[in-house]
């Protein structure tokens, strides 16, 4: 059986946070590396609690530029590509719909093989069109957060940007399984769009964790043609994602910027625009 899911300070997910420092060197455009975002972005937020943090298939990053794949290729992967390799990894590129993917292999074909999947994001003209001014307010406002697996930095996007996104997932997840989404789950979404953060900090979340990670064994939880099972998933992870970003800013109020995140939520959210789901 392969390993699909990782902690954020196992291996695979670690070296490859790692790989990222490396990608300015080998010609990423305007010379800023990727960031961080989506889940793996909530935990490294989140790293002081270390006993919430779920395990995640795959890394997501946005980079400044919607580059194509034959730039992708030539320009970001070939040094992180080195590094991953020198550390006893098979790497395997990928042109996807919407990313363009590095596959992060070690043991193939042994009884403790693993994979990991490095999604950066790609986005269709008209998307990115309508979308490059929050790609830049995601880069502007990022953050060089310490990865306490490595004492390294990384360019992590800040919740301001990224809430707004995962709640548009949860509302477009959400609208397609009405008998999921029942009161507790709806009054989560509302509180999280109307910036209630105590509320959210204070759900006990540690069996939920527990009940995302076997749901993470169950045979075709990634299989797209299994629709519900699929998005029962997702809108779980989802709704569990913002809980644990909650205590992150219930703990520094002072520091979350209320005006901007209300205005990337009229922005993502109220617009409701199915294009820019991450």
């Amino acid at each position: 059986m392969v390993e699909r899911y990782f902690k954020l300070s196992d291996l695979p997910l670690k070296d490859s946070l790692t790989s990222l420092l490396f990608v300015g060197d080998s010609g990423n455009p305007n010379g800023v590396t990727p960031i961080v975002v989506g889940g793996v972005a909530i935990q490294i937020h989140a790293e002081s609690y270390r006993a919430l943090l779920r395990r995640t298939p795959d890394l997501d990053l946005l980079l400044p530029d919607n580059i194509e794949y034959e730039e992708f290729i030539q320009k970001v992967t070939p040094r992180p590509m080195e590094f991953l390799k020198s550390e006893g990894y098979q790497v395997q590129t990928k042109r996807g719909r919407l990313n363009n993917t590095l596959k992060v292999m070690r043991n193939q074909n042994k009884p403790n093989a693993e994979e990991l999947l490095v999604h950066f994001m790609q986005f269709s003209p008209n998307v990115w069109n309508d979308f490059k001014d929050y790609v830049a307010n995601q880069i502007k406002f990022s953050r060089q957060m310490t990865y306490s697996a490595t004492g390294e930095k990384v360019q992590t996007v800040a919740l301001e940007e990224l809430i707004p996104l995962k709640l548009q997932r949860t509302i477009k997840y959400g609208s397609n399984r009405s008998d999921l989404v029942g009161p507790v789950y709806s009054s989560l979404i509302m509180h999280a769009i109307r910036g209630n953060w105590g509320h959210l900090a204070g759900m006990p979340i540690g069996d939920w964790k527990e009940t995302i990670h076997k749901m993470q064994s169950e045979a075709g939880i990634d299989d797209p043609l299994k629709l519900e099972r699929v998005s029962t998933y997702k809108l779980s992870k989802d709704i569990y994602d913002l809980c644990l970003a909650a205590r992150v800013i219930n703990d520094s109020l002072s520091t979350f910027d209320k005006d901007r995140y209300e205005q990337n939520v009229k922005r993502i959210i109220e617009r409701r625009s199915p294009q820019i789901a991450l």
